[in-house]
């Protein structure tokens, strides 16, 4: 997947939720300057912009659940490279069946050999689950959140949804101590 093949190079991407959030985090090195360096970056740029319209259009809400399955899947170690992907994200795991939901929202690991078996037309595939609430932030993904709650123009929260920010929440002694107690009040 070229989304995980340049997460070194996410940087190139205008993120909807670093306006949000406050200045972009700078994890990432940046490559060297020199000649051709711009043209490489630009290069680089249209296709991660392609790539996130290609998983924008391919993983949605009225995606066939086999591909909405593995994309909350594969998508998640990616989300915070890819900031722009975690409303969609939110869109599909908050409509997804119950099981799925809980295997991704669950804290606890997931059992050696648990395997969940994929129907693709007429080819099969079976994928190990991997799921790990370390790789949410939960500001940005309570955030996309609430962006589903308002343009969706929802009157109160569903129980998914609720279920969903009880996550995002987490242990009440990390919140109170967290060094993004400002980021939370936006959300509240």
């Amino acid at each position: 997947m070229i989304l995980n093949s340049f997460k070194g190079m996410s940087y190139l991407l205008v993120q909807k939720e670093e306006v949000k959030g406050g200045p972009p985090k700078q994890t990432q090195a940046k490559p060297p300057a020199g000649p051709g360096a711009t043209s490489d970056k630009n290069v680089v740029k249209k296709n991660l912009n392609l790539a996130i319209e290609i998983v924008s259009r391919v993983f949605s809400v009225d995606s066939p659940k086999s591909v909405q399955k593995l994309g909350l899947f594969e998508l998640q170690p990616l989300l915070n490279d890819y900031k722009s992907l975690y409303q969609l994200y939110v869109e599909v795991l908050i409509q997804i069946d119950q099981e799925i939901k809980s295997i991704i929202l669950s804290d606890e690991p997931i059992r050696a050999g648990e395997d969940i078996y994929f129907s693709l037309g007429n080819l099969s595939f079976n994928y190990k689950l991997k799921s790990d609430l370390g790789n949410f932030d939960k500001i940005l993904l309570a955030n996309a959140l609430i962006d589903v709650v308002i343009h969706a123009q929802y009157e109160s929260l569903e129980s998914d949804h609720v279920q969903l920010l009880t996550v995002c929440c987490g242990d009440a002694r990390e919140f109170v101590h967290s060094h993004q107690a400002e980021s939370w009040l936006k959300v509240f």
